[in-house]
């Protein structure tokens, strides 16, 4: 029969079955651009099929994965591959990965001629993610198994080893490829037999699991116990087969020998042991306890010890927190022995924790510090009687030191108006007397005059002393090789007639206050300029030591008279001279005031010389900081 011409072509209905198709379909020319594409593929990606071809469809696949599909292509057209098959990830329109499983074929004409490229495109992503699911769930337990603290094997129904993990064959000493030679049972030697018969009684579905000690015998032949709990499982063709699990429990073995000797220690300890339950009832009582609180165990048993002992501080809510957040609480009580007796205890409390590290128990360690308490009691009366001795004589010395310095300050007030008066009235008795003294006459009001000067020197240098107990410090930087150019500038200019070498090097600053700083040079400095005025050659140097200490240590040096050492004691003390008035003048007291700057400035001053060497002054400030 003819073919109906009302019915549909041949190419009609593989058009049909291109559009209709459940998987993706895409027909592209021989550079890989879309000719056409099926309602399935677009959907698959969430556009249109008309937006799909062309030669620049939208970027639904990434430009490595697109050159690799090309490569692939060129290898059909070349006629090395016939088709490619391969899962590729594809971008929907709403930015989401869609795993696809592509197979891509080469349709010729008549002639052999390639065409067009056939793309066949299958969802996969569901079944992707499945697979991976199923990856990383297999990773999870492979890791698991194999960084599992405990040994893990797998056992056959005869007691192979199927699978062991790394835990396994380290507790054994064999490597993993020994240990699949092993026999389950002969590793436990003579309890081989009572293991094929716990195995065989899971078998027989009289037990789920088993769990029991026994000793390992490991590849050098040295022996561990070990606790095994075996369950028995199915795999996916229910074929039975057993899980093995063993902890190493040798340190577990030697812990609870040790707690049986120390337990037999702690009996014979001489302070008080006790062991409490979490609800605080006793339930370990020593003969250190017995002693001391003079309760046998049985009568403290099962007792609360703050009931028992009469406790003056209870075990708070508080202690307790503390006691489970640290795992220690140190406190200290006051109870009462069985005979009524007060005493004072220092209690140090330990929580105990099961194999699961949860609190189990709590152990108190109660030392008896009645005499050391009532000796502490006793000398915190002796340091308050001693402290308000202290503060008495404190307050007399302030007084003391009070009408010290008013008496300094009038006597300077009540001295300057006779000196003043002596003074001007001698100057006006030379005046009168002008052309009548002889040379001896002259001389006396020239001694009178020079008394007077010297009797205000001291006055004032005694002022100065006094007003620096008081000083407040004013704190600041404080450049002392500034200071000792401005006393050499002042100095050349009011003796220009001095031939002397001044060396100033540039020394750290200092923190401190620039009024009392400046003193303290220029009395040091002032002394090594008068000392020096009978030197040719003299020489004066301001410099800095750093030998390494914490803090820097200023000196001034000259080649003037120097001073016995055997008599350095004396430098500092008001009014102590080396040398007499005849030989240079000076008040006595400009050391002293030295001393108390550098004092009030947390340092210390001292000198060094020989006579006829010349003399070096050093001092240091703020040690007390640096330190």
């Amino acid at each position: 029969m003819g073919e109906d011409s009302t019915g549909p072509s041949s190419q009609q209905q593989y058009s049909a079955a291109f559009d209709q198709a459940a998987v993706g379909m895409v027909l592209m020319d021989r550079n890989s651009h879309p000719l056409r594409v099926n309602r399935a593929a677009a959907v698959m990606l969430g556009y249109l099929p008309e937006e799909l071809i062309g030669p620049v469809p939208p970027l639904v696949s990434d430009p490595e994965n697109r050159a690799k599909d090309i490569a692939l292509r060129a290898e059909m057209l070349a006629g090395t591959r016939n088709a490619y098959q391969r899962e590729k990830a594809l971008v929907h329109r709403d930015g989401h990965t869609v795993w696809t499983l592509q197979t891509c074929t080469l349709a010729r004409d008549g002639d052999g001629k390639p065409v067009q490229f056939i793309l066949q495109v299958q969802d996969i992503t569901e079944s992707k993610a499945r697979e991976d699911a199923l990856r990383v769930s297999e990773e999870h337990f492979r890791a698991n198994f194999e960084q599992a603290p405990l040994g893990i094997a797998h056992l056959s129904k005869d007691g192979r080893t199927l699978r062991a993990n790394q835990r396994m064959c380290d507790m054994l000493g064999y490597t993993r490829e020994e240990i699949y030679l092993q026999d389950a049972h002969g590793v436990v030697g003579e309890e081989g037999q009572r293991s094929r018969e716990q195995l065989q009684s899971l078998l027989r579905g009289e037990a789920q699991s088993y769990t029991a000690e026994r000793f390992f015998t490991r590849k050098d032949g040295t022996r561990i116990p070990a606790r095994v709990s075996v369950s028995l499982v199915r795999n996916a063709d229910e074929e039975p087969y057993f899980i093995s699990v063993s902890e190493d429990i040798s340190q577990q073995l030697a812990d609870q020998r040790r707690i049986r000797e120390q337990a037999q220690m702690l009996d014979q300890a001489s302070d008080a042991i006790v062991l409490h339950s979490l609800d605080r009832r006793i339930r370990y009582w020593n003969q250190g306890a017995e002693r001391l609180f003079g309760f046998s165990a049985a009568q403290a048993l099962d007792q609360f010890f703050a009931e028992l002992t009469q406790m003056s501080e209870a075990f708070t809510g508080a202690h307790h927190e503390e006691l489970l957040a640290t795992g220690h609480l140190v406190t200290s009580t006051r109870c009462r022995s069985a005979a009524g007796k007060l005493l004072d205890i220092d209690r140090r409390l330990t929580l105990i924790r099961d194999e699961q590290g949860q609190p189990s128990a709590v152990l108190s360690v109660n030392t008896d510090v009645t005499q050391r308490r009532a000796a502490e009691r006793e000398v915190l009366l002796l340091n308050s009687v001693l402290e308000r001795r202290v503060r008495l004589r404190t307050e007399k010395l302030e007084e003391s030191n009070a009408e010290l310095r008013t008496f300094a300050y009038s006597l300077a007030h009540d001295l300057r108006a006779p000196l003043g008066s002596i003074d001007g009235f001698s100057r006006q008795l030379e005046r009168r007397l002008e052309g009548q003294l002889d040379t001896q006459g002259l001389h006396y009001m020239e001694r009178v005059r020079a008394g007077v000067k010297l009797m205000s020197d001291l006055t004032d240098a005694l002022l100065s002393l006094a007003n620096l107990s008081q000083a407040e410090v004013l704190c600041q930087s404080v450049d002392l090789s500034a200071l000792a150019r401005a006393w050499e500038h002042r100095m050349r200019g009011e003796h220009p007639e001095r031939e002397i070498s001044v060396s100033i090097a540039d020394t750290p600053r200092v923190v401190g206050d620039v009024r009392l700083l400046a003193d303290l040079l220029e009395q040091l400095l002032d002394n090594a300029w008068k000392f020096t005025s009978r030197r040719e050659g003299a020489c004066i140097e301001l410099g800095v030591e750093e030998a390494g200490g914490a803090v820097p240590v200023f000196f001034v040096r000259d080649n003037g008279v120097g001073f016995d050492s055997a008599y350095a004691s004396k430098l500092f003390v008001p009014f102590q001279r080396l040398h007499s008035m005849h030989e240079f003048d000076g008040t006595g007291i400009g050391l002293a005031i030295v001393r108390k700057i550098a004092l009030l400035h947390g340092g210390q001053v001292w000198g060094e010389s020989g006579p006829g060497g010349g003399a070096v002054f050093r001092f240091t400030l703020n040690e007390s900081e640096a330190g």
